[in-house]
């Protein structure tokens, strides 16, 4: 018979419903409806030493994307969570883009998510979602993917009978932290909240908010927001914190916040919402519900995950109020020969936390029975998922079984992070009824909940299982209403993360790195490892390797008698670039040819040229230096604009805005087309034929694209005819 044991257990920490809100601004996004009183926002954030300045944008930083539009989808959740994560990954590749119409679809799957019977791709695409269904989704590995493997609105590439490894080769990497931060004006901490929240956007990662949306809330010009609480009716909204301003006057909303200061947030409904696609809402805004943010790490770093926890974080628990620690464990029976290498696991707030894996174990029921391996000791700062690295791997052999077991400690309270089902019934003086409950059923949650999997300890001695856990049912009264809470739980939420023996991990997998980047190379349970470069004599690997120049790095790890298989990364030199530029006027963004490796030319013919250029770089034009973020008045009654853009390490990149279409022929840039185009358009016909060019006096490609009159794809004295003849109409 099944022993109820958990005495203190949270109601939940997100329970989502999903409800169409068609606002003024954008048509349906998503919502969450929650039951007053069992919304559990993250802990109470630890104190912040580090001091902030009282401005901050990440545009400036380049670390921002283009801002799109989710149109008639209900797709906020995953447009706010992927643009932070792809600001994440801006530095190594400024094209990035991450697919959100993957997202969306895979969280709601019908062989491994949050599956709703009975309904289609158009209706889970346009429902709306939170990111407590996105994180138990990143983080194991269904993506994220790039846009052009599934795009924005294409039902014909979704795949519905899909596994959850189908999509481990298109992951562009792996999100190993997914963390949530407390907002709550109302509370005493809220200074270090905010602290937290600057923290996290500060150090560059940009934090997602789902916060009550209200047409009410918004001024005139939809470029500030405050809800003061007075009416919290409505439909949430998700949307990414990239700044803030401490001196934003309280003026400039619509109703007195009390003090000055706000956050800068991007939006998904388009540059032409708000202010060129953002919007600044006050500090002290009700109604926030969620606030989290995304750290990855390379998906080459591992090939396998070993979990039971598929719906993720709902729910915690202790067996006392007062239980300060807890200890806990997940057994596993290894399908294949491989090394546990890190460990992920999930906390309700900043716990101390020691990890480790048990081997040898002599009672499967008690998990600290054996041996512990590759212990690794530290401190989760929030809530959330987190990702350790063990001190060394833990080879594990197929049909082994041994137990991944975490310890927390921290303040009184639920230190168990599992899986839940929840639902919550209020019954309302007037006789009607509202239920509320989990995304996914208690039935989904329990089929694959087995004895045996998940067990913790809170008294240092006694094993329980969760599989023996009953619901536990919870009753309160909000006034005259009275709300009854039942809650299921699950398995707990610790992963085993392996890679395989012998493998060589190497400290860079983007393929492009400044120079003089330092690459570290490391190996997986081998003692040594052996490496080349660009096909040269082996060397045994004892320092890093620096990278000044393209080049094919290859290593293989060598253990005892044992030689493993090489490994093979190729590099680049990274090129400063532009991940974007919007003229901010018609709310439109510049599309850029690529004409070479380093020369990019787009054509813009409107009325004016208010242009807000990002990158991480710097951008010099003729002897000005244009600041990444802010808004350029260009002169667009000159034929183009230049702009270079580098960076430390990095080769330099070319862009050329011309303000007409008839660019072709005026070579010089001077705004006519003749003689003395063809002139240069002879000289360098002439050095080429004698291949007298050296590097310094051969022209850029925007150059040559407008020197090649013909479009024949050179420069020669055809074109200069031509431009002449063109000159003398003109002249005429």
């Amino acid at each position: 018979m099944k022993k109820r044991r958990l005495a203190a257990v949270t109601a939940g920490i997100c329970l989502a419903a999903f409800l169409p809100a068609v606002p003024a601004q954008a048509a349906h996004v998503g919502s969450i409806r929650t039951a007053d009183g069992i919304l559990m926002q993250a802990g109470d954030p630890e104190p912040v030493e580090e001091t902030f300045p009282e401005r901050f944008d990440l545009r400036e930083k380049g670390l921002v994307t283009s801002v799109k539009n989710q149109g008639s989808y209900g797709m906020c959740w995953c447009f706010a969570s992927l643009s932070a994560l792809e600001g994440n990954l801006l530095p190594q590749d400024p094209a990035v883009d991450l697919s959100e119409w993957h997202a969306a679809y895979y969280t709601y799957s019908d062989v491994f998510g949050f599956s709703e019977p009975g309904t289609d791709a158009a209706d889970r695409l346009k429902g709306g979602g939170n990111g407590y269904m996105l994180a138990p989704t990143l983080t194991r590995w269904v993506g994220p993917v790039p846009e052009s493997l599934f795009p924005f609105g294409d039902y014909d590439v979704l795949q519905p009978d899909a596994q959850v490894t189908d999509f481990y080769d298109d992951a562009v990497c792996h999100v190993s932290e997914f963390c949530f931060l407390a907002y709550d004006p109302e509370d005493e901490s809220f200074p270090d909240q905010c602290s937290a929240v600057k923290q996290a956007v500060y150090h560059g990662n940009a934090v997602t908010m789902n916060y009550l949306n209200r047409s009410a809330s918004y001024t005139a010009t939809k470029d500030a927001f405050y809800n003061d609480g007075s009416a919290m009716t409505g439909s949430y909204h998700a949307v990414s914190i990239v700044g803030w301003d401490d001196a934003f006057p309280a003026s400039r909303f619509r109703d007195d916040p009390g003090q000055d200061g706000a956050w800068l947030v991007k939006n998904s409904w388009g540059p032409g919402f708000g202010e060129n696609g953002y919007f600044w809402m006050a500090y002290g805004t009700a109604g926030v519900v969620e606030a989290y943010y995304l750290e990855q790490e390379p998906a080459q770093k591992h090939d396998g995950m070993m979990m039971y926890d598929d719906y993720g974080m709902w729910t915690a628990f202790s067996e006392k109020d007062e239980d300060d620690w807890a200890r806990c464990a997940n057994v596993f029976t290894a399908q294949e020969d491989t090394c546990i290498t890190s460990v992920m696991f999930c906390t309700t707030g900043a716990d101390d936390y020691s990890v480790s894996i048990c081997k040898n174990l002599r009672n499967a029921g008690r998990p600290d029975s054996g041996e512990r391996f590759g212990t690794v000791s530290g401190r989760s700062e929030c809530a959330g998922y987190h990702t350790a690295d063990l001190s060394e791997p833990v080879p594990v052999q197929a049909g082994e079984t041994f137990a991944v077991m975490a310890e927390f400690s921290g303040e009184p309270g639920q230190h168990i992070a599992c899986e839940g089902f929840i639902r919550n019934t209020t019954e309302h003086a007037d006789g009607t009824v509202d239920v509320d409950q989990t995304i996914h059923s208690e039935e989904q949650m329990t089929a694959t909940l087995a004895a045996g999997q998940s067990l913790y300890c809170t008294d240092g001695r006694n094993w329980h299982d969760m599989y023996d856990e009953e619901p536990v049912e919870l009753t309160s009264r909000n006034g005259d209403d009275k709300l009854t809470s039942y809650i299921r739980v699950g398995n707990i939420c610790l992963r085993a993360l392996t890679q395989k023996q012998g493998t060589v991990l190497f400290s860079e997998y983007a393929d492009n790195v400044p120079a003089g980047t330092q690459l570290t190379l490391s190996a997986v349970g081998a003692e040594e490892i052996f490496c080349s470069i660009d096909g040269g004599a082996e060397q045994r690997y004892e320092a890093p390797i620096v990278i000044d120049s393209a080049c094919t790095v290859t290593a293989h790890a060598v253990s005892g008698d044992t030689v493993y298989p090489p490994f093979t990364q190729q590099y680049t030199i990274r090129r400063a670039q532009l991940s974007s530029v919007l003229e901010t006027g018609s709310g439109k963004y510049l599309t850029f040819e690529q004409l070479d490796p380093q020369t990019y030319t787009a054509v813009w013919t409107g009325s004016r040229a208010d242009l807000m250029p990002v990158t991480s770089g710097t951008i010099t034009s003729d002897t000005e230096t244009l600041a990444s973020g802010t808004i350029t008045q260009a002169d667009n009654t000159r034929p183009a604009l230049t702009m270079t853009v580098s960076g430390e390490g990095m080769e330099d990149s070319l862009y050329v805005i011309y303000f007409t279409e008839d660019y072709r022929g005026d070579v010089n840039l001077d705004g006519a087309v003749n003689a003395s185009d063809a002139a240069q358009v002879l000289i360098y016909a002439a050095a080429a034929g004698a291949n007298a060019l050296t590097p310094e006096k051969t022209p850029d490609a925007a150059w040559l694209q407008r020197a090649d009159w013909n479009a024949s794809g050179d420069a020669n004295a055809s074109d200069a005819a031509l431009i002449l003849i063109e000159a003398a109409k003109r002249g005429a």
